[in-house]
């Protein structure tokens, strides 16, 4: 019963999160155009410190659009899924990769997977945010090296864990644990570059797959995200 009043409240919770999220959507527009406009058609009569308080303005409206879309971005993770169903991961990746070239121009990086990863059951969509959110991540934290990542699996008892390897920049000893949460000071102190999200995002469709994911990680010598799935669920993913 207890159990059942939890879930239940959870929903409500990231139900309001995803309604008020999309709401603000519009005074934001509103906000940040009532700014443009001040700045473009009166710009002639703004003195300098009306202009830097203009200027603050709109660099608040700017971080406020973001957290607000990586919050509407979380609460929506677990609202649209399809049925879960066996996923060849091998092809999952191939056709991944392929939208990811074809969405930039150029990876500026390799990223490469053993041959024979397994079929696991899961929601298709879903599991390709992981890989997708898992690789961008770490083409985009690139070292001085040409960025390299490589996807692997390895079986145990009741799971596969699979890994994602890169040879970028590396995480902190004391970063390890907060970057997979939402609004952790890893992420708020990255939050103009738009990061943040993605990692809170895999960690909660993971769970969602009643698995988990963790990162281990050396500074300077890349960092390796791993997280597990089901060999065989007993039960499709949470929509929670």
């Amino acid at each position: 019963e207890r159990g059942s009043d939890l879930r239940a409240a959870y929903s409500e919770l990231e139900q309001l999160a995803y309604v008020a999220s999309h709401d603000l959507q519009e005074p934001l527009r509103a906000i940040e155009g009532v700014l443009r406009f001040l700045t473009e058609e009166h710009s002639l009569q703004l003195d300098g410190h009306t202009r830097r308080l203009i200027d603050r303005a709109v660099d608040g409206a700017g971080i406020i659009r973001l957290l607000n879309n990586r919050m509407l971005a979380y609460a929506g993770a677990s609202r649209e899924t399809g049925a879960p169903g066996p996923i060849d991961c091998s092809e999952l990746l191939g056709s991944l990769v392929a939208r990811l070239e074809e969405e930039t121009g150029s990876l500026e990086g390799v990223v490469t997977w053993d041959e024979d990863l397994p079929t696991v059951v899961a929601d298709v969509e879903q599991l390709g945010q992981v890989f997708r959110h898992l690789i961008s991540n770490a083409l985009n934290h690139q070292g001085e090296a040409a960025p390299t990542v490589h996807v692997s699996a390895a079986a145990e008892e009741a799971h596969w864990v699979f890994s994602v390897s890169d040879n970028g920049v590396g995480i902190a000893p004391d970063q390890v644990e907060e970057i997979f949460y939402l609004f952790s000071p890893y992420h708020n102190r990255q939050v103009m570059l738009g990061s943040g999200i993605s990692l809170a995002v895999c960690k909660k469709i993971v769970e969602q797959h009643r698995g988990q994911i963790w990162v281990e990680s050396t500074v300077g010598e890349g960092a390796t995200f791993r997280f597990t799935l089901p060999r065989q669920p007993s039960r499709p993913p949470s929509s929670r």
